[in-house]
């Protein structure tokens, strides 16, 4: 048994090792397990461990900090790289902080998370009922480009589209005022829809690596409008 005082180790018998017995009797603090041999005085903050606490420990808890709790620090604007970080104990300036790092840490610069389509435009052109974007139709291909600095995913969407007159509704059957678009990851030899929502293109594109994929529309049966259609198709970067 040691007893510190203010944060120092007093002078005492000789530190006991062991195994204590288990009674099984009720663990109490200022008396002894039947209630009596109270403590005269006042105890306050008390604390239980289920482990011996180092002297660094108590020396922290002696100054006003804890021990086995955590607390973020702001890196806000802070550079990557390794850090040793210490918490401060109040000095009537700083207000106190109640833990520290103890060791080294490491603040990781975020990620920057990019892509680029090119050539980034699809025209279509007068279209009967459908048309794609595949060697074999229009030869107009799109690249998603991973411009960031990490490994990315791909997402695609598409849109309703609105401008001739009436509005094509995005949708997985052409129909009246109902359109299809899809896209192809294998230069045409699968198709899936599009929709208003985001679906995934590809999965693990690596920095700088390029994603190719074709477009294909499918225009209403039949449309209550026949001028220009205007329509985006937006690809999205997340991080892998």
């Amino acid at each position: 048994l040691r007893v510190y005082r203010n944060g120092s180790l007093g002078a005492g018998p000789t530190a006991q090792t062991g195994t204590m017995s288990d009674s099984g009797a009720n663990f109490t603090i200022g008396a002894d397990h039947t209630g009596g041999s109270s403590f005269d005085g006042i105890i306050d903050e008390v604390r239980v461990y289920d482990r011996a606490l180092s002297a660094t420990e108590i020396d922290h808890l002696a100054n006003g900090g804890s021990v086995g709790g955590s607390c973020a620090w702001d890196t806000t604007s802070v550079s990557a790289g390794d850090y040793y970080v210490y918490g401060i104990v109040d000095d009537g300036t700083n207000p106190a902080v109640n833990d520290y790092s103890p060791g080294q840490i490491t603040i990781n610069s975020a990620a920057v998370i990019s892509v680029v389509v090119v050539d980034g435009t699809v025209v279509y052109g007068t279209v009967a009922t459908s048309k794609n974007t595949t060697s074999g139709d229009l030869n107009d291909g799109q690249d998603g480009v991973n411009n960031g600095d990490t490994t990315e995913n791909f997402n695609i969407k598409g849109q309703n589209a609105t401008g001739g007159g009436c509005t094509w509704t995005l949708s997985d059957t052409a129909g009246s005022d109902t359109y299809v678009h899809e896209f192809s990851t294998n230069s045409g030899t699968d198709w899936l829809d599009l929709s208003t929502s985001y679906r995934q293109l590809v999965a693990g594109v690596s920095t700088s690596a390029t994603q190719s994929f074709d477009l294909r529309i499918t225009v209403p049966t039949p449309s209550s409008c026949f001028g220009s259609q205007t329509v985006d198709v937006t690809v999205q970067a997340v991080q892998g």
